[in-house]
């Protein structure tokens, strides 16, 4: 039983699946596709905050760069430009791992570390449906269900369960008492696609780090904004054309003073102090132990760590069964 069907509870369990071709694998949630917060997300595979030396994240990694040679998936490569105010030597260390890394030439004291390179980003209502539809092929059944506590729900729906993974995000704060679970807020504006100017033919990415970060996400259909980070409700909460001017004052080769906004929302990230929680222990349903996984907490790199982080819930599940990784 997989608990939670925003990005992270489908992928771990189309990967269970494809991987334990005999396994029977239900997901249950409250809320599924398009009403999860996964919907919401702009959809940047963030190569750059992998670790290169990470079997698990050199996994998620091949997974997003062959999705992105199919349209269907809604994955595509695209250009990118990373606004960086330190010098993190990403072109030494992610050389290999990041297709087209080059550095620029700086050209502002604000973010003076300019790095271009191709990542997918995916479309995510195209992302999802395309997942959506690889669920139904390999039998994966739903359940629509508010879980409030594990053993019980599991001993009373499902008591033949073998193992229980925790995709649940936020709802780890309530379902498992986890006081480390937080959110992250991000407005978000969607733009007409016509009233942002390119410096170049093709639209260009660009994410800027730091103190107040922001993107411009460039899709088929409408380009999205990020920005203005929130981690508390006490953080301001500035207007479409605050965040607009903010990010437009970072980036070169965009122009977005005539921009035309069409939708503003708040999008919510799962974060968790200390980073996600991948870990396996053991509940009791009946008379039976059985192991319970959580993975949950991965913020606002849910769908850069969707298929890293579960090659690490069948890692741990190999680990507990005592046979060797088929991945």
């Amino acid at each position: 039983v997989v608990i939670g069907a925003g990005i992270i509870g489908i992928t771990t369990a189309i990967h269970l699946v494809s991987t334990y071709h005999d396994a029977q694998v239900i997901i249950v949630a409250k809320a599924f596709s398009p009403h999860t917060t996964s919907d919401l997300s702009a959809g940047v595979i963030a190569l750059y905050t992998l670790d290169p030396w990470s079997t698990f994240d050199r996994f998620g990694r091949d997974q997003f760069l062959k999705l992105a040679k199919t349209t269907e998936t809604g994955v595509r490569m695209t250009d990118l430009i990373l606004y960086r105010n330190y010098d993190s030597q990403i072109e030494r260390d992610y050389r290999g791992f990041i297709p087209n890394l080059e550095k620029l030439p700086q050209t502002s004291d604000a973010a003076p570390h300019r790095h271009v390179c191709s990542i997918p980003i995916a479309s995510m209502p195209t992302y999802l449906n395309y997942l959506q539809q690889q669920r139904q092929k390999l039998g994966i059944q739903t359940q629509e269900s508010n879980v409030d506590n594990i053993e019980t729900w599991i001993s009373q729906h499902h008591p033949d369960t073998d193992v229980v993974i925790n995709c649940t995000g936020l709802g780890a704060l309530q379902l498992v008492q986890d006081p480390h679970v937080y959110p992250v807020s991000v407005q978000v504006l969607s733009l007409v696609p016509k009233s942002v100017v390119w410096a170049k033919s093709e639209p260009v990415a660009h994410v800027v780090e730091g103190h107040d970060p922001g993107w411009i996400i460039p899709r088929a259909d409408v380009v999205l904004v990020v920005g203005n980070m929130i981690h508390s409700p006490d953080d301001p909460n500035p207007n479409g054309k605050q965040i607009l001017k903010s990010v437009d004052d970072y980036v070169d080769g965009v122009d977005l003073s005539e921009a035309k906004i069409t939708k503003e929302w708040l999008g919510i990230r799962p974060a968790r102090k200390g980073g996600p929680r991948i870990e396996m222990e053991d509940i009791k349903i009946l008379d039976e132990r059985i192991p319970l996984i959580h993975n949950y907490g991965h913020g606002d790199n849910g769908v850069t760590l969707s298929w890293s982080s579960a090659h690490q819930v069948e890692q741990l599940l190999n680990e507990r069964m005592g046979c060797n990784s088929s991945v």
